[in-house]
Formats: structure tokens, C-alpha cells, sequence
């Protein structure tokens, strides 16, 4: 594996947070990795069986399916917490519900 791989720095970084993180099929010219016309599921679906059981934060796991599957996106078995993904201008609907109910709680946040 390189030396440098922002995928596995990135999933250790969350498995170090205590996430459970999963391989995820990835895209190649709009085609899904597992080989099938996945339409708008393509590159977001588990490469593993039983994910929810499955899913892992364990260093070693993780850097087995990244040496294994080393265009993988990386997933997280989210359990309890709530993931909202926002998109363009859905985040001016996410501003309006937050003020109206009193804000967001702290939180992780990316941006891609």
C-alpha cells in the first residue's frame, strides 16, 4: 500500500473517533465496481456482507479492505447518530428548520 492514502487516513481517523466504518463499492466513469447497473446506488452500496454487524473500527480490518479493495469509498455504520447529507440548495432548507427548531447540535460536518 502507499505510503500516502487519504482513503485509509481518512477511515482510521474515524475508527479513531470510535466509528464503525465500512468498504463501500466505488465509480469508475459513472459504472459501479461490483459490475452490475446499480442506476443511482452505484458507488454506495457495501462491498461486505452483513455491514451492520460487520462494520468495523478495528486498524487492522480496515487497512485489510483498503490493501484488499484499494478504490473502496468509505461508509459508516452510523447506529444511533443521524447522518444528513445536504446538497446544494437544500442547505437554505436545512438553515430554515434549524432555525425553527432551535438550532443544530454540535456536530461533525464535512464538505466535499
Amino acid at each position: 500500500m502507499p505510503d500516502s492514502n487519504p482513503l485509509l487516513e481518512a477511515a482510521l481517523q474515524y475508527a479513531g473517533r470510535g466509528w464503525r466504518v465500512l468498504p463501500v463499492h466505488s465509480t469508475a466513469s459513472g459504472c459501479c465496481s461490483c459490475g452490475r447497473d446499480c442506476g443511482k446506488d452505484a458507488g454506495k452500496h457495501p462491498r461486505i456482507k452483513a455491514w451492520q454487524v460487520n462494520a468495523s473500527s478495528d486498524p487492522a480490518v480496515i487497512e485489510e479492505w483498503l490493501r484488499r479493495w484499494p478504490d473502496t469509498n468509505i461508509g459508516i455504520a452510523t447506529g444511533t447518530p443521524v447522518i444528513v447529507d445536504v446538497d446544494g440548495a437544500e442547505i437554505e432548507i436545512l438553515r430554515a428548520l434549524a432555525a425553527e427548531h432551535g438550532g443544530i447540535p454540535p456536530t461533525a460536518a464535512v464538505e466535499t
